[in-house]
Parts: structure tokens; C-alpha cells; sequence
């Protein structure tokens, strides 16, 4: 029988009796999105936890203390008087930020000394440290080049426009391209959605292969039309998905979709072709579903990581970089939120030849151990 026969009464066959394998290739990354696409849906970490502990006093400490109550990135939830109490607070995990201002803050400040402002954080959640760590030093140089203003116009009795350009003669200007927000759903929500996709492409094919090595429904059929009339309608149906799955991403959470949409569904497709060739080849290996559902479930994250989607491979060791080079989800992670966000991924078509090359390889290699296994069977030896 010709791999296109097999494939289609593969396809029926999924259909008629097991249509939870093709469902899940969509229904598993569609709760991902739904749950980690309202996870993300603040964009950004603001409210966070602040408690002040301010022993100037004065005017003047309270303007900064103003400051970081009207910054929206901080919510103050407490006073205190000491820094005893506010080491307390970070302690007992009751705030993530305390700022401390010492006695002499107003004195120092219009001495010409350099005053100290204390700020201590809880540094177990990296990523709400940063953005408090940012923020407030947003706030303290706004409020050190308006004090630097106000003395040099009573020093000099220069304008107030004159003096701030004294004081600030060099001006950053910030342009973000593509994320200007630094919106963390623009960031993740791809990369987890695809996440979850791959996992969900990695069982449902390894599964129908397995069912064929115990059956031998297609035995007298050629090794190479038998692998291939397994995959192909998997690889459609995933590609179907990945559309499909994308076009809610971006219908309902209102994500960007700046690539090109025959480039995106290239890619995708390209990505599901390596996937569900390289999950035919693994589940060779196995003769117990239950060790490669654990397999599967096992490599999401280290694939997810390895991908150089949150942390860039160029900065990773050597020999992981070699590693992850190995893994179809690196060459789709990047270049997807690249696309979808700005349009462009400078290694795209790269990329895609080798996700089709990659399928390729592993569809040879799966061909070679089919062979092995169905005349193991004749035979009656042990693979």
C-alpha cells in the first residue's frame, strides 16, 4: 500500500475511533493560552508592595515619599519608624520594597553633601526585583535633578528652564522597538503556547506508530510508505492547529501579527514535520506508553529553556548551545515572536531548512528502526 492510502485510512481511522488525538494537538495549547493569556493580561508588574520608613520627617522627605506613592509601579502599604520594622516587613515576606530615609536626609541634601537613600528588596521573585529596582531609581533621579534645579536657581538665581538644563545637559531618549511597553504577554505568550504545542504534537503520532508496531496492520506494506502514512496526517493536522491556534492568540488576546503569513505557516509547518517525525523515531524506544508520556511531560521546560526564548543561547555554555542546536523548538521559539512582533527573523529561511532537513533525518532514521523492529518480529528476536 502507497503512503498517501495509508494516510488517508490513517486519518479515517483516527476519526472514526480515536479523534482525541488529533483534538488534543489544539484543545491542550488552547487552555495554555487561555490560562497564561489572562495570567499575562496586566502586561506589565505594577502594585508593588512598598513600605516606607522616613526619620527625616520633613518636607522635603515627604516630596520623595509623594514620589513613590504616585509612581504606579509601587503601592505603599505601610509606615513604620525604624529600620528594624522595615527589615521586619521584608522578612516576613509582608512587602517586596522598603525605602529608608535617614535623619540628616534634609540637611545633607541642602549642604551640597550626597545624601543616602536606603532601598532593601526581597530579591526571591528576579523578575518583580527588576522592575522595583527600575522604577525606583526612575523616582529618586526625577527628584534629584528637580532639588539640584531648585538650589542652583536660589545659588544663581538662574530661570527654572535654565537650571535644569544645567543640571541635565546630556538628555536620554528612549525608542523600544516592537514592544515598546515592555509588555511581558508580548514576551512569554507565544513562546508558552508553542510550548505547549509541541508537547501535544510529540504523543498523538508516537502513539499511532506504537499501535502499528504491536498490530502490524500495515506489515506487508514498504517501511518508508508505512512512517510516512503515519506522519503526514498528523504533520496536516498540526499545521492546521498552529494556524489556528495563532489566530486566536491574536483575535483574542489582540497580539501582534506583523509576519508574513506564508513565512509564519512555513515555519510552523516546517517545526510540526520535525516534531512529529522525530516523536515517531523516540517511540521506537518504547514499548510502555506510560515512560513516554513521562518523557514528554519531563522535556517541556529544559526544551522551553534550551530554546534561547527567555534567556539567549549565545550567553549559555558551549556545550549546552550544541545541545540546544539539536532541538527543533529552537528554531521556531525566536524566529515566531521575531515574525509576530516585528516582521522580521534575520536566520528565518535558515531556519525553516533545517526544521524540513531535520524531519527528514528523522523520518530516515525512523524508516531504519521500523525495519529493524518488524524483522525482529519475523525472526522472534529481542531489538
Amino acid at each position: 500500500m502507497m503512503w498517501w492510502k495509508i494516510a488517508t485510512c490513517e486519518f479515517k481511522g483516527i476519526m472514526e475511533k480515536r479523534p482525541k488525538l488529533l483534538l488534543s494537538m489544539f484543545v491542550i495549547p488552547f487552555f495554555y493560552l487561555l490560562l497564561f493569556g489572562n495570567l499575562f493580561s496586566e502586561n506589565s508588574i505594577d502594585h508593588i508592595p512598598l513600605v516606607i520608613c522616613d526619620e527625616s520627617q520633613t518636607q522635603f522627605s515627604r516630596e520623595l515619599t509623594q514620589r513613590f506613592e504616585d509612581s504606579d509601579r509601587f503601592s505603599v502599604i505601610a509606615y513604620v519608624d525604624s529600620e528594624e520594622e522595615l527589615e521586619e516587613y521584608l522578612y516576613k515576606k509582608k512587602t517586596m520594597v522598603g525605602i529608608g530615609i535617614p535623619k540628616n536626609f534634609t540637611r545633607d541634601v541642602k549642604s551640597g553633601v550626597s545624601a543616602q537613600v536606603l532601598i532593601d528588596m526581597d530579591g526571591t521573585n528576579l523578575m518583580a526585583t527588576n522592575v522595583a529596582m527600575i522604577a525606583a531609581e526612575e523616582v529618586l533621579d526625577g527628584f534629584s535633578k528637580q532639588v539640584a534645579a531648585k538650589l542652583l536657581e536660589k545659588q544663581s538665581g538662574v530661570l527654572p528652564q535654565v537650571a535644569t538644563h544645567k543640571i541635565s545637559p546630556v538628555e536620554l531618549k528612549t525608542r523600544l522597538l516592537h514592544n515598546p511597553t515592555l509588555d511581558y504577554q508580548l514576551f512569554f505568550l507565544y513562546g508558552l503556547l508553542m510550548t505547549s504545542f509541541q508537547m501535544s504534537l510529540f504523543i498523538p503520532n508516537a502513539i499511532s506508530m506504537l499501535i502499528e508496531y504491536k498490530s502490524g496492520q500495515y506489515s506487508k506494506s514498504k517501511p518508508f510508505h508505512v512512517v510516512l502514512g503515519k506522519i503526514v496526517p498528523f504533520w496536516l493536522a498540526g499545521t492546521c492547529a498552529y494556524g489556528l491556534l495563532l489566530t486566536i492568540a491574536v483575535i483574542v488576546f489582540q497580539l501582534p501579527a506583523q509576519g508574513n503569513v506564508v513565512e509564519v505557516v512555513l515555519l510552523g509547518s516546517g517545526f510540526v514535520f520535525a516534531m512529529t517525525a522525530l516523536s515517531n523515531f523516540i517511540i521506537s524506544f518504547f514499548n510502555n506508553l506510560l515512560i513516554f508520556y513521562r518523557l514528554a511531560i519531563a522535556s517541556s521546560v529544559p526544551l522551553f529553556i534550551l530554546s534561547g526564548f527567555t534567556w539567549p543561547i549565545k550567553t549559555m555554555p558551549f556545550l549546552v548551545q550544541e545541545g540546544a542546536r539539536l532541538l527543533p523548538f529552537t528554531y521556531l521559539a525566536d524566529n515566531l515572536r521575531s515574525l509576530m512582533l516585528s516582521g522580521e527573523a534575520p536566520h528565518l529561511y535558515r531556519d525553516i531548512a533545517i526544521l524540513f532537513a531535520y524531519g527528514v533525518v528523522m523520518l530516515a532514521f525512523s524508516v531504519y528502526r521500523y525495519k529493524k523492529i518488524r524483522f525482529a518480529k519475523q525472526v522472534k528476536v529481542p531489538v
